[in-house]
């Protein structure tokens, strides 16, 4: 799907409505921005952080396997 928009005053831009439908973004939804070999990458991020959290962490909390899983998931879901 190739749709076109435009830079406007500030930088915004408006994305497509056939592509946020596409992939489920809605108003207020949070994304993470970053630029790879020139392109730039928008990626919806969790609708409830906390929720991935606690499916991460265990009961009870150990700090040292409990904050790698959390780094882990970071790295694999924000940084690619």
């Amino acid at each position: 799907m190739l749709i076109s928009t435009r830079v406007r005053k500030n930088y915004t831009i408006t994305l497509p409505k056939e592509i946020c439908e596409k992939i489920g973004i809605k108003e207020s939804t949070m994304l993470s921005v970053r630029v790879i070999n020139n392109k730039i990458i928008l990626e919806p991020l969790p609708d409830d952080p906390f929720r991935v959290l606690d499916e991460l962490i265990s009961e009870p909390y150990n700090e040292r396997t409990d904050e790698k899983k959390a780094e882990e998931w970071l790295l694999k879901n924000i940084n690619h």
